[in-house]
């Protein structure tokens, strides 16, 4: 199973409840109850309005997703991902951690304001992110170089999984992975620009959806 973000920035309420032409739509956002980081957007169905743009982010495993949101757990907080779920007041107020507490399952959004915060933690990260995410990236092929398309995306992603957990095996019981050249290791990184470009696109008045 997959994972797949998307953000557009000046997001327009279209209507209360899904109908049958939103399957067909370009683009379109449903803003449910249970997303708690929507920022006080109204609850339905959103489109892209004028003057706004769509941003593609993340599409891949959960296996692989998880595994890039704990580094970014131990790069911003010192701690696995579980210490965080497990005691989130502990946390509050400290980077990336609406990110990091938030449900890695679709039909999710984030708002604009929440949206613009990590934006902001993503940039003051991007200097120790750099060092941190090339030096613990298993070696895989990059995010987005070298695949020609999504479906084609989504086939190396299932190809690639494994690479990770032999990696944090590997780390856990002491062993070692080969190490690959410098530009497969730096799928990590690349992630990490694209969820700073993907929120960049969301506070503007935008919607970062996970689906």
């Amino acid at each position: 199973m997959g994972l797949e973000t998307i953000a557009s920035s000046k997001a327009r309420w279209l209507r209360r409840h899904c109908n049958e032409d939103d399957d067909d739509a370009d683009f379109v956002y449903f803003v449910s109850p249970g997303d708690r980081r929507r920022d006080g957007m109204k609850l339905g169905v959103y489109g892209v309005g004028k003057g706004g743009r769509v941003f593609d982010g993340w599409d891949g495993p959960y296996s692989v997703y998880n595994e890039w949101r704990r580094e970014l757990s131990l790069l911003a907080l010192g701690v696995e991902p579980e210490e965080v779920w497990n005691h989130p007041s502990r946390f509050r107020g400290k980077p990336f951690v609406e990110l990091i507490d938030f449900p890695d399952s679709g039909n999710c959004c984030i708002g604009p304001k929440t949206s613009a915060e990590l934006y902001h933690d993503f940039v003051a990260f991007a200097a120790q992110a750099k060092k941190h995410f090339v030096a613990r990236s298993p070696t895989i092929t990059p995010l987005v170089r070298g695949v020609g398309n999504r479906r084609n995306l989504k086939t190396h992603w299932r190809r690639q999984v494994g690479l990770v957990f032999a990696t944090r095996l590997a780390r856990e019981t002491g062993g070692t992975v080969p190490a690959g050249s410098p530009e497969d290791r730096r799928w990590m990184l690349e992630a990490y620009r694209r969820f700073r470009g993907a929120f960049r696109t969301a506070s503007d008045d935008g919607l970062m959806f996970y689906w």
